[in-house]
């Protein structure tokens, strides 16, 4: 796989991390302490399976295609889950603060 691929493959894992996390990626913004910690369970109980869960998916892709998902997750609030319509469920972290 070419060095770009694997940027663009990285940076849409990052943005779509983001995006189901509820990060704002304008800065600026500060979060609950109650926020911070969810986001910081959640990446330590679902991050790296995540990652390898959907570099794996879009190894598959064109460039071009992944120039539309590039897109997609740095200017909307969609995850990859929404956007490839994925089967595999990772929890928000809605649905984490349920078990504190």
């Amino acid at each position: 796989m070419s060095p770009i691929k694997e940027d663009m493959i990285s940076a849409i894992i990052r943005a779509s991390q983001a995006n189901l996390l509820g990060i704002n990626k304008g800065s600026g913004n500060s979060y609950s302490d109650a926020h911070e910690q969810d986001v910081l369970e959640w990446i330590k109980a679902n991050a790296a399976t995540y990652r390898r869960h959907f570099a794996a998916r879009l190894q598959l892709l064109s460039d071009n295609e992944l120039g539309v998902i590039l897109k997609q997750v740095t200017y909307s609030t969609n995850d990859l889950g929404e956007i490839l319509h994925d089967g595999m469920f990772f929890p928000s972290i809605k649905n984490q603060r349920s078990h504190y």
